[in-house]
């Protein structure tokens, strides 16, 4: 079976300091997603998956290094970030894939599906392509070796979202859960 990497966004060295990520409402993304990102392992290796979770003190070209060194073909990688916006009534999840790939937008779509079956009340923005990001291109999407994804559980910036991510964090991880072995198992149909 494929195993199944998970990198928490952010909190790595950048730019000669820690990261942070999103600052709002008194914690910062790098907190909520590294909280996040340890409920989806647990309960990932619960239901007997192996997942490797990509150290917290690495920087963004490190975390792809990390992932590349010990992918291998059946493999698959996300990382879970929260999004940040001017406005607070700004909301919802997303999944970037790369570009031009059907493929990974299907997969994408198992994802974000998977999260909002638990999580009805996060509005959907969508499944995108990495080129409709804020920066255009993700290099998380590009440069991983493997089967990869960006997923934005929420905006940190939206009271409301920051409220759901805190108040049901275990339902955020169960439906990550639930889009990681949907997507898995799509990559790697005869395990073992």
């Amino acid at each position: 079976m494929g195993r199944i990497f998970i990198s928490a966004a952010h909190g790595g060295k950048e730019a000669g300091g820690i990261d942070p990520g999103s600052i709002a409402g008194g914690t910062t993304e790098a907190r909520e997603m590294i909280l996040l990102r340890d409920l989806v392992v647990t309960e990932l290796r619960a239901r007997n998956f192996e997942v490797l979770a990509v150290p917290d003190d690495l920087s963004a070209a490190q975390t792809i290094t990390w992932i590349n060194s010990r992918a291998r073909q059946k493999d698959v990688a996300l990382e879970i970030h929260a999004d940040s916006a001017s406005s607070p009534t700004v909301r919802g999840a997303s999944v970037f894939y790369i570009a031009s790939n059907d493929e990974r937008k299907s997969n994408g779509e198992l994802l974000l599906v998977g999260l909002l079956r638990r999580v009805p009340q996060l509005p959907n923005r969508g499944v995108k392509p990495d080129t409709d990001s804020g920066i255009g291109s993700l290099t998380f999407c590009r440069q991983t070796a493997i089967a990869s994804l960006l997923m934005q559980v929420g905006f940190l910036s939206s009271p409301d979202d920051r409220a759901l991510l805190q108040n049901r964090r275990k339902d955020f991880a169960l439906g990550i859960a639930d889009g990681l072995a949907s997507w898995s198992r799509t990559i790697d149909p005869n395990p073992g």
